[in-house]
């Protein structure tokens, strides 16, 4: 397994480890995420790339988010979906447009979607949010 450390925004150190996650300690106390890539340099290559972040004193997997479409025409409507770990014990996601209103919805089969329409062209950012998973932001194209 390699691990790429993350702290403020900067790689601050990348490991081959034969340790699992659950046995991982940061090099620093300043990470506060980490890559998990594969087991050895094929699956480097080829395989699944999961991110972590710090959260409530453990490493755990982010939630992932994806915008359908992400870029419609103004006032089309875009389904924003998180979807979180299968173990989760999360109940519920935030979703908030930039300095926008938050809007809470409840994870159902491990996902939570919310529903926009934009009336105004440009770029929205969609922050989503988990207790237990951290934060992830996904970009919608207005035109």
């Amino acid at each position: 397994m390699y691990i790429c450390e993350i702290a403020n925004e900067d790689i601050v150190g990348v490991h081959s480890t034969p340790l699992g996650l659950a046995e991982w300690r940061p090099s620093q106390s300043s990470v506060t995420q980490i890559f998990a890539i594969g087991g050895d340099t094929f699956q480097l290559l080829f395989g699944r790339i999961l991110e972590y972040v710090y959260v409530n004193g453990a490493f755990v997997e982010r939630v992932r988010v994806t915008a359908s479409p992400s870029t419609a025409a103004v006032d089309t409507t875009v389904t924003v979906t998180a979807t979180l770990p299968a173990d989760t014990q999360d109940t519920q996601v935030t979703f908030q447009v930039e300095d926008g209103a938050a809007v809470v919805e409840d994870v159902v089969d491990g996902q939570a979607s919310h529903a926009y329409a934009f009336t105004s062209s440009g770029t929205y950012r969609i922050n989503v949010s988990s207790a237990s998973h951290g934060k992830a932001v996904v970009e919608v194209v207005i035109i």
